[in-house]
């Protein structure tokens, strides 16, 4: 691909604040989380698509902002920094997430504040978070809302050690720098070098570099990959090249900053301790994986690319993304310009989060929130409308929603074809950029249903968010409307997902079903699981969906008693024994070719399963999760217990509930659907 050229003015800097302007949106066509990448070179250094006209926007008026704070003797930006900080994160940011205050003692006399973003679903994953602010703030929102969404979109648990500023005397490079190398040690003897990452911006950037460099030096392990925002490689900005016209920072009156700064006391601003440019070779070399994020407009770019190359030649594996026409702090996870969300998950990989926990294992998620027992309370009264004046109001909503083609408006921006299988239409949904991964989406419907615009959305947005493919068969219904039962469904779908895999690959193939759609997942999976272990040479594991995720599923549908009974259910409706659709067909509905509890639960592929505790079926997803653990005690099974949610709860696109959202990212991950290979990957362009 063309190569942008390197920036031809020397650059300038911005802080982040800048997006208080209101001047800049999120770019309307930002790419997926699945975007097509490809392997970068390890020490290449990439470049961002040029500047959005809403970026230019912005920059103009920081040149303005910036003349009224040369005016009037005032740094605004410095004033705006000062007001959003907080040493505590808003109670806004804590959403879906456990947030902690701990301490860490770093001696008897000197102990540290943090602050631990726990995810709902942790995946074992650690990144210690070093914030910027010129080693004189706290953390800013920006950095509360990063650190946040980080932690509920990757699983990973967020540490924010809160390390003492330089606006007191405990806040020098000399005092700082060790302890927090001691903290970051601490969290490696905790969890695991493998599991622990660095993430720092700004000032954080440099602290975090340089606390690597004392673990080095003391022959400790050191963290398996770190991603720096804005550093600055040279405190003692001593370079030509930097002294240019800047959007917001003047170099030569950086009082705001300087003034009361005991962080480089007693050293020379040239100190390895206070500029990672001046690193000795042999702690280069030890350094972890490296991702440098700096904008073309940042001041410290020209002392980042002479960084990248020195680290390069020492033998650092370390890359560099320049954001072009973008300004200081421009990849922090906030959509505070057209590409910040766009590198997100080139970040995240960076970091080595998008992977699962393996099972066994039960999650129960955050209690209801109001609005979701406004909307239980809401749909058992119209229940109770039905029941007392036969007026049925749900049922009508329900079945005018339904359709056995995608509607146009909620697949807008994808690539919907028709296809074929036995017959049946198969509808596939593909990212205008696919990433190679395929999903089999098995709708709900009791099969007597088709998919209803809830499930069309949740479709779509998966493959809009991740990049895979979906794919939709229409399967016919149960009896008395249609001929599907399971003997006539179960084969057909059994087949085409082992065509699905033959062609792409067991790894990108993984399968997705709600409601009874669930039932006739895992049925399907048997069936390829019971062919595979008649012939000799097959492998289990290879012959079916790389992952499985059901929302909601049928998984013992003769599980009868008190327990069931209780359950007051706003949706699914009360039947007798034997009412209802016929998908047993001539069989026995506890046939194990029927009844998913009933069959051979060993070797199914690593599932996961959301649940209600409002639904009737939530007793006999227990019974099934007991049953897989009685016949396979290590089994990867995880059940995701929605506290006082409803059926269907955990479906993305259109969600009626507070924790669908929360959730969602971990489904992505659970279906295999955001890369987790370690070697590096972007979306930009090689330099």
């Amino acid at each position: 691909p063309a190569v942008p050229p390197a920036p031809a003015a020397p650059p300038a800097a911005a802080p982040a604040l800048w997006s208080m302007l209101g001047a800049a949106r999120r770019d309307a066509d930002a790419p997926t989380i699945g975007d097509a990448v490809s392997p970068a070179v390890e020490t290449s250094i990439v470049y961002t698509p040029e500047p959005t006209f809403f970026d230019k926007v912005t920059l103009v008026a920081l040149r303005v902002l910036r003349g009224i704070s040369k005016f009037i003797g005032i740094d605004l930006y410095g004033q705006i920094g000062k007001l959003l900080s907080s040493a505590s994160p808003p109670w806004f940011v804590k959403f879906g997430l456990d947030v902690r205050r701990t301490e860490f003692a770093v001696s008897e006399d000197n102990v540290w504040k943090v602050w631990e973003f726990h995810p709902p679903n942790p995946t074992g994953k650690t990144v210690v978070a070093v914030h910027g602010g010129g080693f004189i703030l706290e953390p800013i929102l920006l950095h509360w809302i990063d650190y946040s969404n980080m932690a509920r979109e990757t699983g990973a648990t967020v540490l924010v050690p809160m390390y003492p500023l330089a606006t007191t005397t405990d806040g020098t490079a000399t005092k700082v720098v060790p302890a927090m190398a001691q903290y970051i040690s601490a969290q490696i003897d905790r969890y695991g070098a493998d599991n622990v990452s660095l993430y720092g911006d700004s000032a954080g950037a440099i602290l975090a570099a340089v606390a690597v460099r004392e673990l080095i030096l003391a022959g400790r392990s050191v963290p398996a990959s770190m991603v720096l925002v804005s550093i600055t490689p040279d405190a003692s900005l001593s370079n030509p090249d930097i002294r240019t016209i800047d959007p917001v920072f003047d170099l030569d009156n950086l009082d705001f900053y300087d003034a009361a700064n005991h962080w480089s006391h007693g050293l020379d601003r040239r100190d390895p301790m206070l500029s990672p440019l001046f690193f000795e070779d042999e702690v280069i070399a030890g350094l972890p994986p490296t991702t440098i994020y700096q904008g073309a407009l940042e001041f410290s770019l020209p002392d980042t690319l002479l960084l990248h190359e020195k680290w390069s030649a020492a033998g650092a594996v370390i890359s560099t993304v320049v954001g072009q026409g973008q300004i200081h702090d421009w990849a922090l996870g906030v959509p505070i310009n057209s590409q910040s969300m766009k590198v997100r998950p080139d970040i995240y990989r960076q970091l080595g989060l998008n992977t699962v926990a393996a099972g066994p294992k039960t999650i129960t998620t955050a209690p209801p929130s109001s609005g979701d027992k406004f909307i239980v309370g809401l749909l058992r009264t119209l229940r109770w409308i039905n029941d007392v004046t036969g007026i049925k109001i749900l049922s009508g909503i329900a079945g005018g929603s339904t359709s056995t083609t995608p509607p146009w408006l909620l697949t807008l921006g994808l690539k919907v074809t028709e296809l074929e299988h036995n017959g049946w239409t198969v509808w596939e949904l593909a990212s205008r950029k696919p990433s190679g991964e395929y999903v089999v989406a098995l709708h709900g419907g009791g099969f007597e249903a088709e998919a209803t615009v809830l499930h069309w959305s949740d479709y779509a947005q998966m493959a809009r968010e991740t990049g895979a493919t979906v794919l939709v068969p229409i399967y016919p219904m149960a009896p008395p409307k249609s001929t599907g039962t399971a003997a006539t469904l179960v084969p057909p779908m059994a087949d085409y997902l082992k065509s699905l895999i033959d062609a792409h690959g067991v790894d990108n193939v993984s399968l997705y079903g709600d409601s009874s759609g669930g039932s006739y997942a895992v049925l399907v999976v048997q069936e390829l699981a019971r062919r595979c272990k008649i012939q000799v040479t097959c492998v289990v594991s290879q012959s079916q969906p790389s992952r499985m995720v059901l929302v909601s599923p049928a998984l013992h549908l003769t599980l009868r008693g008190p327990e069931i009974d209780a359950i007051d259910d706003p949706i699914l409706p009360r039947r007798a024994p034997g009412e209802g659709p016929r998908w047993n067909g001539d069989w026995d509905m506890d046939d194990p070719r029927v009844n998913p509890i009933n069959g051979d639960l060993t070797g199914l592929p690593p599932t996961t399963v959301y649940i209600g505790t409002i639904e009737k079926l939530y007793p006999g997803v227990l019974a099934f999760r007991d049953a897989v653990l009685a016949q396979d005690p290590q089994a990867d099974l995880t059940v995701i217990i929605g506290d006082g949610q409803m059926h269907g709860w955990a479906l993305g696109g259109i969600v009626v509930n507070s924790q669908a959202p929360v959730w969602r990212s971990n489904v992505y991950r659970q279906l295999g659907l955001l890369p987790t290979d370690a070697a590096r990957y972007v979306t930009l362009q090689v330099a």
